[in-house]
């Protein structure tokens, strides 16, 4: 589905933040891990709930006891249109999502988290999915 792979992201140098931590892949969780090399994770940030993005965080979550932070659930911030579209059977709305998918955080639009790291603004984005968020970070 992504060709080369999901990208996930680690800011910081101290402190880290993790965003988009991946596909429930042990290997991608070990690359992970040794890329973190031990420093604390403050947040883990995932842009939207398909697969490849979101569904890594529970395992990645108990790995470093960071807290999982995103704009809702598989189905937060669907439009009316796409609603009434699922609800009349017309689309399947599920294709590649993570159904179990459930922040520990949601965040707003505007939402602002700080750290050694800088500082990001969660801005809610629905581009291919309803829950998508574009994290913009200052340092």
């Amino acid at each position: 589905m992504t060709h080369l792979g999901t990208n996930s992201y680690l800011l910081g140098r101290g402190n880290l933040v993790v965003i988009d931590p991946g596909p429930a892949d042990e290997t991608h969780l070990a690359a992970l891990l040794d890329a973190i090399g031990g420093r604390k994770v403050d947040y883990i940030l995932v842009t939207h709930s398909h697969l490849d993005h979101s569904a890594l965080a529970p395992a990645l979550a108990d790995q470093t006891g960071a807290p999982v932070c995103a704009f809702g659930t598989a189905t937060a911030g669907r439009s009316a249109i796409m609603q009434k579209l699922v609800a009349q059977g017309m689309v399947g709305g599920g294709e590649g999502i993570d159904h179990g998918f459930q922040p520990d955080i949601t965040l707003e639009d505007g939402a602002v988290l700080s750290g050694d790291w800088g500082r990001i603004t969660a801005r809610h984005t629905p581009g291919h999915i309803a829950i998508g968020v574009a994290w913009s970070w200052y340092e």
